[in-house]
C-alpha cells in the first residue's frame, strides 16, 4: 500500500470517530485488512482504534497478531512497545523497543520513543545518550535539542551548552515557547537577568498559561529591580496555578522592596500558613542583607 492511501485511512477513521460512528470505524478497518492482508498500516489503525476505545485486550491481541505475521515490521515493534509504555509496564516496553533498533538502529523513531521511555524511567545517561544520538539521526528536529538542553539544565557549569541546543532549536522552530523559555532559564542561573527577560517574554507569548514562564520572569524582573513588571508576572504566575508558597514568598520580597509593608506583611501571613519553614524565611529577609543572594 502507498502512504497516500495510508494517509487517506487514518482521515476516515478519524473522521469516524469525530461523528461517534465507533462501531463503523472498526468494520471498515476490519474490510480494509481483510481485503489486503499484508497492509500493516490498517492493521496498526485498528489497534490504535481498540486502544481509544478503551479495549486494551482486544488492543494487545491485534498488535501481538500483526507481529506474529510481520516479526520485521519496527512500526509494530513500536506500536507494542508504547501500549506497554502507556500501561505503564515499562520493562516490557524496553523489550519491544530494545527488538526494534535491532531491525533499524537508525530509527529515529526508535530512538526517540526510546529516549521518552528512559525519561519516565529517570535514567538520564540513557536519555542523554540517545537525545545526542536522535540529534544526530534528525538534526532538523528540535525536539531532541530542547530535551537535552532541559537535563543539562540541571547540572550546574552546563549553562553554555543549554544556551547553544536553544539557540539551535529556536532557528529550527521560532514560534518555540519552550525553547525560549529554556533560553530564559539558562540566562537566569547565568545571572543575565536582562536577557532571562527578553527570552521568557518570547515564550509568554507562544505560552500565555504557563505559570513558571511568569514566574521566572517575575524573579528576573526582581532582580533587575523592575518592580512593576516583577509584581505583574508574579501576580500571573499565582492566578495561573504556580507552587503558592514560591510566588507568594516572592511576591512578598516584591512588597518589601517597594516599600509596600503592609502588603508585604499580608503574603508573608498567607505565606505562614501554607508553608511551615516561612516565619524562618521571614526572619532572613527582614533581618539578613545577604538574603537576595542567598534565596535567589
Amino acid at each position: 500500500m502507498n502512504q497516500s492511501r495510508d494517509v487517506e485511512v487514518t482521515g476516515t477513521i478519524r473522521r469516524l470517530l469525530a461523528e461517534g460512528r465507533n462501531g463503523v470505524a472498526e468494520r471498515f478497518l476490519r474490510d480494509q485488512i481483510a481485503s489486503a492482508p499484508s497492509w500493516i498500516h490498517a492493521r496498526i489503525e485498528l489497534t490504535k482504534l481498540l486502544i481509544a476505545l478503551n479495549r486494551r485486550d482486544d488492543a494487545l491481541d491485534a498488535i501481538k497478531d500483526t507481529i506474529q505475521l510481520f516479526p520485521d515490521s519496527v512500526l509494530s515493534w513500536c506500536t507494542l512497545a508504547t501500549f506497554h509504555h502507556d500501561s505503564q509496564r515499562f520493562d516490557e516496553a524496553r523489550k519491544a523497543f530494545f527488538a526494534a533498533a535491532l531491525l533499524e538502529p537508525s530509527s529515529a523513531l526508535v530512538c526517540s520513543r526510546l529516549a521518552i521511555l528512559f525519561g519516565r524511567l529517570k535514567n538520564v545517561a540513557n536519555q542523554s545518550r540517545l537525545l545526542a544520538r536522535l540529534i544526530a539521526l534528525a538534526p532538523d528536529s528540535p525536539w531532541p535539542r530542547i530535551e537535552l538542553a532541559k537535563l543539562w539544565l540541571l547540572d550546574k557549569g552546563l549553562e553554555a551548552r543549554v544556551l547553544e541546543q536553544t539557540r539551535r532549536a529556536q532557528l529550527l522552530a521560532p514560534g518555540s515557547g519552550e525553547a525560549a523559555y529554556l533560553f530564559g532559564l539558562a540566562s537566569f542561573v547565568q545571572t543575565s537577568y536582562s536577557l532571562a527577560i527578553h527570552h521568557l517574554s518570547r515564550a509568554s507569548v507562544s505560552a500565555p498559561e504557563n505559570p513558571s514562564v511568569h514566574y521566572q520572569m517575575g524573579h528576573s524582573a526582581f532582580l533587575v529591580a523592575d518592580q512593576a513588571l516583577a509584581e505583574k508576572s508574579t501576580l500571573a504566575a499565582l492566578r495561573l496555578g504556580y507552587s503558592e508558597a514560591k510566588a507568594r514568598f516572592l511576591l512578598a520580597r516584591i512588597y518589601r522592596a517597594q516599600s509596600r509593608h503592609n502588603d508585604a506583611a499580608r503574603e508573608f501571613t498567607r505565606l505562614e500558613e501554607i508553608d511551615p519553614d516561612a516565619a524562618e524565611k521571614r526572619r532572613i529577609v527582614e533581618w539578613t542583607v545577604t538574603a537576595e543572594n542567598f534565596f535567589a
